[in-house]
């Protein structure tokens, strides 16, 4: 029937031959097939089953012995793939409401669906009549249709730019050699501490080994099904990845327990010669307290520009495949304090995947596993990790008809339970979980009353110190960071010195650039533009415009300068020495002083129209946001509530 959506049915050349050998004037060559043949001569029991439905929580079990299909109730419904068909096209119009009707209305003969002489949007109007599961989807499908004008600008010009970054003959040398330092930071900071997978495992609580034991034989099915001839892998359910959100609060050995898989993934992958685990997390310092890297650094993901979050961009061919070779062999990507994690970040993790392995499942078909506290510190911008698509974060790219959110449609939950770093003060545990659900009674008041001082914070600083021990001054703004540490900064006995920044600004994408007139007025637009980017350093790729420092200024490492010796993005140290070239540092946890170098960053200031900054990669950090400190465990801190 010409309103019929057509389906593309195949059969080997030799089955149809077959076919046409046994019974010359034979039309059917397809045979049996789920909508033409096993949903509509579904058992009775399934009668109200929808063809959504009989996919989505049935699974097939064999045949009894009258030769009947057997069909089981899944324990978890899948989630099916659609065809993604453009409403505002008309061309495609029929399709989409053709697609609803048999998806969402049970039947037996599909030429009932829609009426002789009867077009396909009357018939579903029709049918939402007499269907609620088909009202349901048309509601659902409507917020779909709502972003799809915007989604669709975003995925054009995604696609214009893909195309006009695999033209160029070279690829970017800077972005090519960022690219290739963060994936000697993913194999280096793997190093771990010496236990064997045996030892790790013996050392988890019950907690921990459930959760363990829960991956382990999720993985030890994958390599299981891997290793299956492709006959038997047909014969056989596939195994999906494991996307898993791994709960817990502050010391239930969240960090111990992902050192542990770590080790797991790569003795159940020890033949391969590439990284088989990478771990990330959403600020330099919790990366490195988990042994990994931050998640922009190792998906390439788009610096903020303006204090949003840049539109999504694609690797230009020379450097994608060099991130694609490095990681050939992931099998699983660890990401912690995910609570810091914004739901349009994690969707363009899913699309780096995707790119990188060529896939059109959940994050390239990989294992991923979430790791953090969602009743922690949010994103610093944007919506929450398991927040549902809204129109400020419709600057990304659906996997299926029915995406409309990542972590609600895709991730499983577990959590621990087991606080050891709290196991012999029970009272103090059970003040810092008030204080997380945001229930504090009087006498959790009264506790944390105690520690509040009158004394200003430049002084209380000066105090602890001098006592051997200089404090974290966490402070909720970076505002309010900045005026401290002017001020900490003024207050030393040392002069201070300041360095600017160089720029070289990159217009050669702009094909609005023609002559040098064009240059000049060009530069003065990027001048300006630079002037409101300056006032916060994420828009600017951590580096400062013009850097402040002195002898003896406390300061924070913005990038990773060598990993094996603790040289990471969030280290914290203080000024010993400043010459024109280089800076020296003693760092926190480094026992000798360290030269830090200028770098050069990339980032964006118009469409198309780039700046290069070289600077020392350091900014001051007498007090940092309490973001940059999530997840670490400190000795000694000034927290500033007052806002």
């Amino acid at each position: 029937m010409p309103h019929k959506r057509k389906r593309n049915l195949t059969k080997k050349l030799s089955e149809v031959e077959e076919i046409a050998a046994n019974d010359p004037s034979t039309e059917d060559f397809y045979g049996e097939g789920l909508v033409t043949h096993f949903y509509p001569n579904r058992a009775q029991e399934h009668e109200e089953y929808c063809l959504y439905d009989f996919v989505a929580k049935l699974t097939y079990k064999g045949k009894d012995k009258n030769g009947e299909r057997i069909y089981r109730p899944l324990q978890k419904e899948r989630l099916p793939n659609f065809i993604d068909f453009d409403v505002y096209k008309e061309n495609q119009r029929d399709s989409f409401y053709y697609a609803i009707i048999l998806l969402f209305v049970p039947f037996r003969n599909e030429d009932e669906l829609v009426h002789d002489g009867e077009t396909v949007q009357e018939a579903f109007d029709r049918h939402i009549v007499d269907h609620e599961r088909c009202v349901e989807a048309n509601e659902k499908f409507r917020k779909l249709l709502k972003c799809r004008e915007k989604l669709k600008d975003i995925q054009d010009a995604r696609a214009a730019n893909r195309e006009e970054e695999n033209d160029v003959e070279d690829d970017d040398p800077q972005l090519m050699g960022q690219i290739k330092d963060a994936m000697n930071d993913v194999r280096d900071m793997d190093t771990g501490s010496g236990l064997t997978l045996q030892e790790r495992e013996s050392m988890l609580n019950v907690d921990q080994k459930r959760i363990f034991d829960h991956v382990k034989a999720h993985l030890l099915r994958q390599i299981e099904y891997e290793n299956k001839s492709k006959q038997e892998k047909e014969q056989s359910e596939s195994v999906k990845p494991l996307h898993m959100f791994i709960s817990g609060v502050g010391g239930t050995g969240k960090s111990f327990l992902i050192e542990a898989i770590k080790a797991l993934v790569k003795s159940l992958w020890s033949t391969l010669t590439k990284q088989t685990c990478a771990v990330c997390a959403p600020t330099g310092l919790a990366a490195y307290n988990v042994g990994g890297v931050t998640a922009h650094r190792l998906f390439q993901l788009p610096i903020e520009h303006d204090g949003q979050c840049a539109s999504y961009w694609s690797i230009p061919k020379a450097s994608h495949k060099v991130m694609k070779t490095e990681l050939q062999d992931l099998k699983m990507v660890i990401i912690d304090e995910v609570s810091m994690v914004s739901s349009l970040n994690l969707t363009y993790i899913h699309m780096r995947m995707n790119d990188l392995f060529e896939s059109d499942e959940w994050f390239g078909g990989k294992n991923v596993l979430f790791v953090g506290d969602i009743l922690q510190l949010p994103p610093v911008r944007g919506q929450p990790v398991f927040d549902k698509v809204t129109a400020s974060t419709l600057k990304y790219r659906l996997g299926s008809m029915g995406a409309v959110n990542i972590w609600r449609d895709t991730v499983t939950y577990d959590e621990l339970t087991i606080n050891e770093r709290q196991k012999t003060d029970q009272k103090f545990s059970e003040m810092l979980d008030k204080v997380r659900r945001g229930f504090p009674d009087d006498e959790t008041f009264a506790t944390l009353s105690e520690r509040v001082f009158s004394t200003p914070i430049e002084k209380k600083f000066k105090i602890l110190q001098q006592g051997g021990n200089a404090p974290v001054c966490l402070f909720p703004k970076v505002d309010m960071c900045k005026e401290f540490n002017e001020t900490m900064l003024a207050n030393l006995p040392s002069p201070t010195i300041k360095i600017r920044a160089t720029n070289l600004i990159d217009g050669t994408g702009n094909i609005h650039v023609r002559r040098k007139k064009d240059d000049d007025d060009l530069e003065k637009k990027v001048e300006k533009k630079l002037k409101e980017l300056n006032k916060d350093i994420n828009n600017t790729g951590g580096l400062e415009a013009k850097l402040k420092l002195a002898v003896g200024a406390r300061v924070m490492l913005r990038c990773n300068v060598n990993v094996e010796k603790g040289l990471v993005n969030g280290a914290l140290g203080t000024v010993q020495a400043i010459s024109e070239t280089r800076i020296t540092v003693k760092f926190d946890r480094i026992t000798d002083p360290c030269e830090i170098e200028k770098v050069k960053r990339k980032f964006m200031v118009m469409k198309n129209v780039f700046v290069y900054r070289s600077q020392f990669p350091l900014i001051l950090a007498f007090a940092v946001t309490i973001h940059k400190c999530q997840g670490l465990s400190l000795d000694n801190a000034i927290i500033d509530l007052s806002e």
